[in-house]
């Protein structure tokens, strides 16, 4: 994990924006008529982006052992970062074209690719080749998943815009606004992997590789979450988009994506208050008994997942800026709680830290948004549906307290029980319009 999340990081550095840049390209083109000419700017900085990533991958593969231990000071960690390097050119191809795809504002293809091909891929192939091959199986498993993403992506793609026609001419202005563009996307797509993997990266620096495996499979569990925000946030756009003049209408659907986003993040949470200790058993001895770590990283995770719909609608409406801003300073804000609390407190500090930052940045999210559009996000019915979460899992927790014996049986009997009431509101939503 840490050295993947350290691969994910080098990858912006290969992707340069252009994903981004990209993006912003075919609109351009849209607008002057020339169309014909997208699918020729589209596959000109996947090239640009492929030869990079393979003279990166090059460079990281003869120069890892002087980069693990200046940032992880492990030298054992060298020979799987130069084979992890080689994630680099399919991870870069499928986000230049998940990036163009972003343009035709269905974003089906990107939540399909990235969050069920790459993840499903990577799952399945690494259980049929880790007991084989180890950790190597667990990379070739990455390798074929990410290239399974990109070329479906690049197909749909080809499907998506009209038949490549070499322009004219080629501008150098246009090239300084596509570089000018990548280089914004970049700045972003850097700071806003980097807050995810920072709790990583810092406990790798300060604690033992043990606590890194423990932390990261907590983590992972937890992001999990964000999957939420993936499936939503294409919803959102269009409909953002056709309808952002009109003030009462805005209001309802995006406090209907924020209900929504905070229902079903909320239902993993409470499966994962009950099961938590099962999942973490699954990945070795030991890791159950860190089950708090999980549990207070859900909560940053639901932060992240709720409150980010916000920043969505703030890039809809003209404000770029406010997703770099506030990714500056939630690094800022994890960086400083990070060094102030693992030190002291080991994993369960660096968890504090990152969901304290995330809350803290929610908030000005919330904050920012309320001065722009000037309505509060959060109806009445968001807050119902929180506390009659919370209710649900009080009462279970406190019927959990009392049994003893057959455990196994009765965790799976509460969080069937819960699971049933805590869905009763959507699935007859008539009835319940108190909740949804």
């Amino acid at each position: 994990m840490l050295i993947f999340g350290f691969t994910e990081l080098l990858s912006k550095i290969s992707i340069a924006g252009l994903n981004g840049g990209v993006l912003h390209k075919v609109g351009d083109l849209e607008q002057l008529n020339r169309e014909r000419e997208t699918l020729f700017w589209i596959h000109g900085s996947a090239l640009f982006g492929i030869i990079l990533s393979i003279l990166l991958a090059s460079l990281v593969s003869i120069l890892s052992e002087d980069i693990v231990m200046l940032v992880f000071s492990n030298a054992k960690l060298s020979e799987f970062l130069s084979l992890y390097a080689w994630l680099l050119p399919p991870m870069t191809l499928s986000r230049i074209y998940m990036g163009a795809l972003r343009h035709k504002m269905n974003l089906k293809h990107e939540v399909l690719s990235g969050s069920v091909l790459e993840p499903g891929v990577t799952f399945f192939v690494g259980i049929a080749l880790v007991q084989f091959l180890g950790l190597e199986g667990v990379f070739i498993a990455h390798f074929f998943a990410y290239c399974i993403s990109a070329g479906y992506l690049i197909y749909f793609n080809q499907k998506s815009y009209l038949k490549v026609s070499f322009p004219s001419s080629i501008s150098i202005d246009e090239c300084r606004k596509l570089l000018s563009d990548s280089l914004y996307f970049f700045g972003i797509g850097s700071l806003n992997l980097l807050k995810h993997h920072l709790d990583v990266f810092v406990i790798g620096r300060l604690l033992t590789l043990k606590d890194v495996a423990v932390y990261s499979a907590c983590l992972e569990i937890s992001v999990l979450i964000k999957k939420v925000r993936l499936i939503l946030e294409p919803i959102l756009m269009p409909v953002v988009k056709s309808i952002k003049d009109d003030k009462n209408e805005l209001k309802k659907q995006i406090r209907n994506v924020l209900v929504y986003s905070s229902y079903f993040s909320l239902l993993a949470i409470g499966f994962f208050c009950f099961q938590g200790d099962f999942i973490l058993n699954l990945f070795g001895d030991g890791y159950s008994e860190n089950h708090h770590i999980l549990l207070i990283l859900l909560m940053g995770q639901y932060c992240f997942t709720v409150f980010g719909v916000l920043e969505t609608t703030m890039y809809m409406f003209g404000e770029p800026r406010a997703a770099f801003e506030q990714n500056i300073l939630l690094v800022f804000l994890s960086l400083t709680f990070l060094f102030v609390l693992v030190p002291r407190f080991g994993m369960i500090g660096a968890a504090i830290a990152s969901s304290t930052a995330s809350f803290l940045v929610g908030s000005v999210n919330v904050w920012r948004s309320y001065k722009l559009k000037n309505f509060f996000p959060f109806g009445k019915k968001f807050f119902h549906h929180v506390g009659f979460f919370i209710f649900l899992v009080a009462m279970f927790f406190a019927i959990d307290s009392y049994i003893s014996s057959y455990r196994f049986f009765w965790d799976w009997i509460i969080v069937f029980l819960f699971s049933s009431m805590y869905l009763l509101p959507l699935l007859f939503r008539k009835k319940f319009q108190f909740f949804m």
